[in-house]
């Protein structure tokens, strides 16, 4: 089952290194906590963010080794339709 909870994390992406992240039913907020690297065309380097649409993706690639705080959010209105479908 999916959680409705706000859920914290952390990851690290070494220099040279790249992670894909995304999901379909909730929006990332990333924060650069040490490091560097980029996401697309963007530069990122301490105290950078990063907000990852629900569905959509994203590219981080380590320039050197890149430290975040990830927060996931749920969308509560996918819960909700869900229940009512139930």
């Amino acid at each position: 089952p999916q959680s409705r909870t706000i859920s914290p994390g952390s990851w690290r992406v070494e220099p040279d290194a790249s992670v894909t992240l995304g999901v379909p039913n909730a929006e990332l907020l990333i924060f650069v906590l040490t490091g560097g690297g980029t996401c697309g065309q963007d530069r990122l380097k301490q105290y950078s963010a990063i907000r990852i649409e629900p569905g959509e993706t994203a590219v981080i690639h380590g320039t050197e080794s890149l430290e975040a705080f990830v927060i996931s959010l749920p969308l509560l209105s996918h819960f909700n339709q869900a229940s009512a479908a139930a």
